[in-house]
């Protein structure tokens, strides 16, 4: 078994998933004092509807007409530990209806977001002005704090639960030589979740309720083919 800084195996991280495992980690995947890691302070999804300014910048096969309705997280990243290091830190989330969303770089629409916060974020739209790649690492001294965004299509407007998951948080990656060849990488996920109660057709963001937080390991298996 290989404990491996992730920035090591970006390409083995962004394949696809195999299995998730519920089993909790260890200290709240914050066990070990020589790895660098981050603290998340969530805040509870919000919506918001982005109308024509004549500047285009709805997504492709959007009504401009009548807006286009994108849900966001805003959340916090501090490095409480004694240790700088190098994040790549994605947000993805699911519904009890099988939805799946992946967090958005849509620099307009962080624009507005930002003027009705009267705040600004870190986000993958910063990476597309920075010109960088969107799975760019940054760097977070001991102390350092950024406030961030995740920003997403129209949430099911039938979901009662929405679970967000929040990869790379821990600076480091398991890795395991498979019988045969192959390896096994795990790798620590945070899992966030949110409850609408009530009627299922009301569909205000503002009604989901944050009802707790837990490690799960996220493990993909490559062959040696």
């Amino acid at each position: 078994m290989l404990r491996l800084r992730r920035s090591l195996f970006i390409a083995l991280a962004l394949l696809p998933l195999v299995a998730l495992s519920s089993t909790p980690l260890p200290l709240d995947g914050q066990d070990a004092e020589d790895i660098a890691r981050l603290e998340l302070t969530p805040q509870r999804p919000k919506a918001i509807t982005i109308y024509p300014t004549g500047d285009g910048d709805l997504s492709a096969g959007s009504s401009l007409a009548k807006g286009r309705l994108y849900w966001y997280l805003p959340y916090t990243l501090e490095n409480k530990s004694a240790k700088s290091g190098d994040f790549f830190v994605t947000v993805r989330a699911t519904s009890d209806k099988g939805r799946r969303y992946s967090d958005l770089a849509l620099p307009k629409v962080e624009q507005r977001i930002e003027k009705l916060e009267k705040r600004e974020f870190h986000s993958k739209s910063d990476l597309l002005t920075d010109k960088k790649k969107l799975n760019a690492y940054r760097t977070f001294a001991p102390g350092d704090k950024l406030d961030c965004l995740a920003i997403f299509n129209p949430i099911d407007p039938e979901a009662d639960d929405i679970k967000i998951f929040v990869h790379g948080l821990v600076d480091d990656i398991r890795i395991d030589e498979m019988p045969g060849g192959g390896f096994r990488v795990t790798e620590r996920v945070l899992e966030l979740t949110y409850e609408r109660p009530g009627d299922e057709f009301y569909t205000s963001l503002d009604a989901f309720e944050f009802k707790g937080s837990k490690w799960t390991k996220r493990v993909i298996e490559t062959s040696s083919d």
